[in-house]
């Protein structure tokens, strides 16, 4: 079976028309994508993913999140988010 980087680097890369990147921090995990389009199709593809050997994503912590300016905080690997950067 190959590592989630190895399927990631190898299966969704190639498919992706715009820059992207995959961070992990013990297990939880961030993607980033640079183009929308290229957002939703990934969101998709990793819950069929993790169904695909009886796993599952938390659908409430599972979620897009537009990176930029943030209109309201949000949750990012256990810390708060919001437009000046970390809040506890």
């Amino acid at each position: 079976m190959r590592t989630p980087r190895a399927w990631f680097v190898e299966e969704v890369l190639p498919r992706m028309k715009g820059r992207v990147f995959l961070a992990r921090f013990a297990d939880d995990f961030i993607v980033g994508f640079q183009k929308e389009e290229d957002a939703e199709k990934g969101y998709r593809v990793h819950f069929q993913r993790f169904e695909k050997y009886g796993l599952s994503l938390h659908p409430e912590k599972t979620r897009l999140v537009p990176l930029g300016r943030p209109e309201e905080p949000y949750a990012l690997i256990g810390r708060v988010r919001c437009r000046g950067g970390a809040a506890g």
